[in-house]
């Protein structure tokens, strides 16, 4: 129930940002991704976002991780665009690690369905951070296979 509950909450603090974001029921993995036919190669990102890495904050559940790098992101430069989603869920946790996913759902690019990233979070004796992430592009038509790009 307390996973609903924090659903409801992210959900109202991103609805009043502006946006439509959703985090569905408990799933062992991401939902299918809307309008993609093909996606890009799992890429690993450079470092967590800023302030959720090993060196930064720490969070009292994988959850709650999660609910605050959406809000940061619903909140960063001025908010998702209109028509695009974010959504996302922890898939797997045990008392020291998680993996959980974030969809970023449209946008203005015809080629681009999406972005799907994973989350790979750790606990340490302050709480959860984020470890790795890694992420790939969902394309509506095709991807090109030698620039790994969607076509």
């Amino acid at each position: 129930m307390e996973l609903r509950a924090a659903a409801w909450s992210l959900c109202l603090i991103v609805s009043v940002a502006g946006c439509d974001a959703d985090v569905p029921p408990e799933a062992n993995e991401p939902p299918p991704f809307p309008g993609s036919v093909a996606a890009t190669s799992w890429r690993p990102a450079e470092d967590p976002p800023e302030d959720f890495g090993p060196g930064g904050g720490r969070y009292d559940s994988a959850f709650a991780t999660l609910r605050a790098l959406m809000s940061f992101g619903v909140q960063e430069e001025g908010g998702l665009p209109e028509g695009v989603r974010l959504v996302g869920d922890v898939l797997e946790a045990s008392s020291t690690t998680a993996r959980a996913w974030l969809q970023l759902i449209g946008g203005e690019d015809d080629s681009v369905a999406g972005q799907e990233i994973i989350l790979l979070m750790t606990r340490d004796a302050g709480g959860w951070f984020i470890d790795r992430v890694t992420w790939r592009d969902h394309c509506r038509r095709a991807v090109d296979q030698a620039k790994e790009l969607c076509v």
